[in-house]
C-alpha cells in the first residue's frame, strides 16, 4: 500500500483484509514487526502474512479466501468492496452460524 500514488477506496479494502486476519488469527498482521520501515518493505515487496484454512471450517475457509483476494498485490486488480460483500453474500448460507 505504501506504493500507491493515487489511493483511493481499495486501500480500504486491503485494510479490511488485515482485519479479517485479526478475526481468525487473533494477531495484527505484522505483530511481529517492531519496525515500521521493515513493515513498509515488505507490503511493498508483496509479502503477505501465512495463513492455513484447510481443515478449518466452511466459514473460516471463506473468509480467508475474501482475505486473500483483498490483499491482491496489484491495486488495479484489486477487487472493490462491492465485490467482496457479494463473495460474502453469494457464501451467506455457509456464513450463518
Amino acid at each position: 500500500e505504501y506504493d500507491s500514488t493515487d489511493l483511493d477506496e481499495k486501500i480500504d479494502v486491503y485494510s479490511y483484509s488485515n482485519l479479517l486476519y485479526c478475526v481468525l488469527t487473533g494477531l495484527w498482521p505484522c505483530y511481529r514487526i517492531q519496525d515500521d520501515d521493515m513493515v513498509q518493505n515488505k507490503v511493498t515487496a508483496g509479502e503477505r502474512p501465512l495463513y492455513n484454512a484447510t481443515g478449518r471450517s466452511t466459514i473460516v475457509q471463506r473468509l480467508a479466501h475474501v482475505m486473500e483476494i483483498g490483499w491482491t498485490q496489484n491495486v488495479t486488480q484489486r477487487p472493490d468492496i462491492f465485490t467482496l460483500l457479494r463473495l460474502l453474500r453469494s457464501h451467506q448460507s455457509d456464513l450463518v452460524v
